[in-house]
């Protein structure tokens, strides 16, 4: 006998102690009412609801029944004091077959889950098999998928299972445990599954426990599309509608919008209107729609619009990562734009309205359009036809250049031209006057003369040319009196004949001796007082008292204030 045994036999011996102890109790009722009778003749002293007619007591027996209660008695209160200890202590035994299940959680794709059925056999008791089947949410009834038998460690898929249902799951028995193993997630696969398990206890029975696959399920690529649609561009003030529509998971999602300004994110979502979901043909998932409108200002050039959905099996996005599979972004945008009413802003370099004769003015037109703006300057209502960009450069300034010049800006936006003007006074003044400090705006005219081009300045050019001159006569003056004292003085010279020398040849002469001593050469004269000799170099003569003593390679000469003399050759 087991303990399963054990305990229900306990529980049978209790039930009849407990009858007992009742048989009990009415009897020593009846007993206290015989033993009254003399004392109350005539009272009812029978227990309540019952006759004592059934309880004869004689003096003989009355000891024995006595004696059967007290041991009655002893035995339940044994048996409650054993039971109690029991529950005390915590024992407690499992009778037949448990069987543990519990839900779980999967998202759609390639992701692992395991569908568990935990059995507890009592000791003694035998498992035949545990099948599992499967109901959906539209199907009234269960459906085998699968049959394990422990005893054997074999695992079968039952029959009118499909073929891509087993290509993607692994049936196993893992110790006490039956396991349905999903390596794929799909739609059809979110269902309530139950495990039945046959077992052998005092005869054949079952055992059943259910379980739920619950099915989460990834948003899907959405699509953005822009109303109405443009390849080339909008205008500032043009209101524009941001449609972004796609399956947004299981449970739904919703979509979040970024705007990209100069590559920074802003969130804009509040700015949007959320559709309610709706079910997404052929799938398990729901779709939504997001609307945005936006009226494009000139800070949208160039920005784009982001789209992308949020959902619990996702990471919230911020803005700043890259556009992945589940969110879509709109290509740069173009938006054209005109004028401000400050338009345009006329400046000038150096800056003041007045300026001097011979300086160099830079004007300055600026405008910030899309497409940019066309530039036309006018001096005093003249159109300057060589000066068309936004900077007109004046050089050289005359007082002739003196006027209002006015920048003339121009932009086409959507078909339609755009012109503003702004004008700048410029006032020349002559280099000795001290300039005014004022300026003024008015009507717009470049000066023709004002090219842009470098004005050639008359008064240093003049002022060039009258120094060039005097310099010019006073260097002719110079040499043409140098010229006339030196022709005068050779007029009163007499020139001598020069001597040719040979090398280490010396000749005597009526003023000394001239003598070729490849570096000197001497020059005396009839005087007692020696004169000293002078070395010549090459190519070099040197002067001397008498006359001019040079060395020219082989010859020399020495000539003397007087007007006659032989000529000696060596």
């Amino acid at each position: 006998m087991d303990l399963c045994q054990h305990v229900l036999f306990a529980d049978t011996f209790i039930s009849c102690l407990v009858l007992l102890q009742v048989n009990q109790d009415i009897s020593r009722s009846c007993l206290g009412a015989q033993s009254l009778d003399g004392l109350h003749s005539g009272s009812d002293t029978s227990p309540a609801g019952g006759s004592c007619d059934s309880f004869p007591f004689t003096t003989n027996n009355r000891d024995q029944f006595m004696i059967r209660s007290s041991i009655i008695s002893e035995v339940m209160t044994g048996t409650v004091t054993l039971i109690s200890w029991w529950l005390f202590t915590g024992v407690s035994y499992v009778c037949g077959l448990t069987l543990i299940t519990n839900d779980r959680t999967a998202t759609k794709g390639p992701h692992s889950v395991d569908l568990q059925c935990e059995y507890v056999l009592a000791r003694g008791e035998t498992l035949f098999s545990i099948t599992m089947s499967r109901k959906r949410a539209a199907v009234q009834s269960f459906t085998d998928i699968a049959v394990f038998r422990p005893n054997s460690d074999s695992s079968l898929y039952a029959q009118g299972v499909t073929q891509d249902f087993k290509d993607r799951t692994t049936i196993m028995i893992v110790g006490a445990s039956t396991v349905l193993r999903f390596d794929r997630v799909e739609c059809e696969d979110e269902a309530a599954y139950k495990c039945t398990a046959s077992y052998q206890t005092v005869g054949s029975t079952l055992e059943e426990a259910e379980m739920n696959l619950h099915l989460l399920a990834e948003p899907l690529t959405p699509t953005i599309t822009l109303s109405p649609p443009t390849s080339t561009g909008y205008t500032e003030g043009q209101q524009v509608e941001f449609l972004c529509q796609g399956a947004v998971g299981k449970p739904a999602g919703h979509f979040l919008w970024f705007r990209y300004r100069d590559n920074t994110p802003v969130d804009i979502t509040s700015l949007a209107r959320l559709n309610p979901p709706y079910p997404s043909t052929g799938t398990c998932t729901s779709e939504r729609i997001s609307q945005l409108i936006l009226n494009m200002g000139r800070l949208d050039n160039g920005m784009t619009i982001r789209c992308a959905a949020n959902h619990t099996t996702l990471t919230k996005p911020t803005g700043f990562e890259r556009c992945n599979s589940t969110c879509r972004q709109t290509d740069t945008i173009t938006v054209f734009y005109t004028f401000r009413d400050s338009d345009p802003d006329v400046s000038s370099n150096p800056s003041g309205g007045t300026h001097t004769v011979g300086d160099t003015v830079t004007l300055k037109c600026n405008a910030v359009t899309n497409p940019p703006a066309t530039y036309t300057w006018r001096k005093d209502g003249t159109v300057n036809s060589t000066s068309s960009g936004d900077e007109l450069i004046l050089s050289y300034l005359q007082i002739e250049d003196s006027g209002t010049y006015t920048c003339l800006a121009t932009n086409v936006v959507g078909g339609v031209t755009y012109n503003v003007s702004k004008s700048l006074n410029i006032n020349v003044v002559p280099t000795t006057t001290s300039p005014p400090t004022t300026t003024a705006t008015s009507a717009q005219r470049p000066s023709p003369e004002s090219t842009g081009a470098v004005k050639p300045d008359n008064t240093v050019v003049v002022v060039v040319c009258v120094v060039f001159g005097v310099l010019m006569i006073t260097g002719t003056v110079i040499g043409v009196v140098i010229s006339i004292k030196r022709r005068n003085k050779k007029a009163h010279e007499e020139e001598r004949p020069y001597t040719t020398l040979q090398h280490r040849v010396s000749v005597p002469h009526e003023y000394g001796v001239i003598m070729s001593d490849t570096t000197r050469a001497t020059c005396t004269s009839p005087s007692t007082e020696e004169r000293p000799y002078t070395t010549l170099q090459h190519e070099a003569s040197v002067p001397h008292e008498y006359g001019i003593i040079r060395k020219d390679t082989t010859q020399a000469t020495c000539t003397s204030p007087s007007t006659d003399g032989p000529i000696y050759d060596g």
